[in-house]
């Protein structure tokens, strides 16, 4: 009964997003599924943050009138979704083309032949914030035939231009319209909602049994051996210590508090494998990344050079 009520209570959820988006006539899809065809639709995806630049206004308002009869013709809200398009060029290029203003347009010129104004604009003192976010796939949310598919799509980076200042977050949803750029045909977005995502670890809390079951459990060192063997790659035999690494590094906290600073600062591990070909490095590497958990990107090293790696020569200093 209880199975069932969940399973009701969860179709119930999807229903109301279904119902919202519809509402809003927004398509939610994935970062790694975008195409040419949503340009130019409102669209909902989730994404992780790599990169922002903040501290950016624009102009909200446009007043267009016509040179020739000097008649007042329209006032645009840029921020209104509406004028995403316009929008767009105006945070993108930093100027809006005129030929798109004449949709705005319906009186005709008393002054000209063709009866056309000859338009003229200028923006109101009113600024709004924006900012520039740049956002990854989510790796849980790739689908891909073969490794170098994944990893195209888990190393593309895209440029969202978002109306307002981001929360602190890594992972949120985004909410707006797909663009192109016309110099780069990239693809690009224009950003009304941006929410943060939670993780779920966040509200997890390690209690004082939580620490001892962990001892008691462990304090087996064969059963430790088994445990760690057969967490990652269990195909790969005699690499427990290898293995062992990529766990802590997995389970470090992404961040922590330097209380000599008062800031947070990155505090996950970092692991590099350095070796021959053929030890299971590529392997592990794979089982977490491509193959299974999909948490992460692996960089692979083939063409670093010892020094670059290993030690470092300063031509400054004469006692090496």
């Amino acid at each position: 009964m209880a199975a069932r009520n969940a399973e009701l209570e969860r179709l119930l959820k999807q229903g109301e997003i279904v119902k919202e988006l519809l509402e809003k006539n927004c398509i939610e899809t994935k970062l790694s599924k975008i195409s040419a065809d949503l340009i130019g639709k409102k669209i909902r995806f989730k994404a992780v943050v790599v990169g922002e630049s903040v501290g950016k206004a624009f102009e909200r308002k446009m007043i267009v009138s016509c040179k020739a009869c000097g008649k007042f013709l329209a006032e645009i809200d840029l921020a209104h979704e509406d004028n995403f398009i316009l929008l767009y060029e105006k945070l993108s290029t930093g100027r809006v083309n005129q030929n798109k203003l004449m949709k705005f347009i319906t009186s005709k010129c008393s002054k000209t032949k063709n009866r056309q104004h000859i338009l003229d604009f200028e923006y109101t003192p009113e600024f709004e914030d924006f900012s520039i976010i740049f956002v990854k796939e989510l790796p849980e949310q790739i689908e891909a035939l073969n490794e170098k598919e994944f990893q195209s799509l888990a190393s593309k980076v895209w440029r969202v231009f978002y109306l307002g200042i981001p929360k602190d977050a890594k992972r949120v949803e985004i909410e707006g319209y797909a663009t192109r750029n016309r110099q780069t045909s990239e693809i690009e977005f224009v950003a009304y909602n941006l929410t943060p995502l939670e993780d779920e670890f966040v509200n997890l809390k390690i209690t004082v049994e939580d620490h001892k079951k962990f001892r008691e459990f462990f304090s087996n060192d064969e059963m430790f051996q088994q445990i760690v063997e057969n967490q990652v790659a269990p195909h790969i035999v005699g690499r427990n210590f290898e293995k062992l690494t990529l766990l802590l590094t997995l389970h470090s906290p992404y961040e922590i508090f330097d209380i000599f600073n008062s800031r947070k600062i990155r505090g996950c591990i970092r692991t590099i494998w350095i070796g021959d070909t053929k030890t299971g490095k590529s392997e592990m590497g794979k089982d977490i990344t491509y193959v299974f958990y999909k948490i992460g990107e692996m960089v692979i090293g083939e063409t670093s050079t010892r020094a670059g790696l290993v030690y470092t020569i300063d031509t400054e200093t004469t006692n090496l």
